[in-house]
């Protein structure tokens, strides 16, 4: 049997892929446009408005924390940490999944001296927050790799590019 005849049963029929003409070879990511490096340049604009989210989220949720501890209302600063995943969402919608999940490593960091006690250090009271803290982690990296699958893990300027062409 030639190759040509086991190919198109199992790849081309059962994936519903057309295969190319004999002699003509298939470029990955033809539809994508051409591939493009990443430069640093590229990376300063992601990265940079990652963390000034994070920062945001820091000073927001020190001064909610800090008006439900004065009106006695509430005083477990830990339910706090898990908003440090809307950061990490939007920028894997805007930017994709690479810098969400730099975000995310930069969100557990910032949860783990913001938010843990005892606060504004590295260092934990108990095992069980090192644990939540690890979920957190991994909840944030799987959000971000889950909206990367969405949006094909492109950023939104190069979706918008290509929706209208």
């Amino acid at each position: 049997m030639k190759r040509r005849g086991l190919i198109r049963p199992l790849g081309g029929a059962a994936a519903g892929w057309p295969l190319p003409p004999r002699g003509q070879i298939s470029k990955p990511f033809a539809s994508h446009g051409p591939i493009k490096a990443k430069t640093a340049r590229d990376l300063i604009l992601p990265i940079g408005l990652s963390l000034a989210l994070i920062v945001l989220t820091s000073l927001v949720l020190a001064q909610i924390h800090w008006h439900l501890t004065a009106l006695e209302i509430w005083h477990d600063p830990e339910d706090l940490a898990f908003a440090y995943l809307l950061p990490t969402i939007f920028i894997a919608v805007f930017f994709g999944s690479t810098v969400a999940v730099i975000a995310s490593l930069a969100s557990g960091v910032a949860a783990a001296y913001f938010i843990y006690p005892p606060q504004f250090s590295f260092l934990f009271d108990h095992p069980h927050h090192i644990a939540e803290l690890g979920f957190i982690l991994v909840l944030g990296i799987t959000a971000s790799k889950a909206v990367g699958v969405i949006t094909d893990d492109r950023p939104l300027a190069w979706r918008s590019l290509t929706s209208e062409t």
